[in-house]
């Protein structure tokens, strides 16, 4: 009786164990998104000068906007 038991409680976790392996549905998901990160950061590390001055110039342009909304000018641009 206790053999049998065990038999069935092995045969059991050899059923789980083997569908855990064998299925693989999130691990190409995992994958990719770690490679698309890395490409992120590569690609802003190449960038850092450009992406810095393209960031400074955006909120200057902000500021300058935002500053002759509240006067009530318009710039010419």
């Amino acid at each position: 009786m206790l053999l049998q038991q065990i038999n069935v409680w092995c045969n059991y976790v050899w059923f789980k164990l083997k569908n855990f392996f064998e299925s693989e549905k999130g691990a190409v998901d995992i994958i990719a998104i770690v490679v698309m990160i890395g490409i992120v950061v590569l690609v802003a590390l190449v960038f850092k000068d450009r992406l810095g001055q393209l960031i400074k110039d955006l909120f200057t342009d902000i500021e300058t906007q935002s500053k002759s909304a509240v006067t009530g000018t318009i710039s010419p641009d």
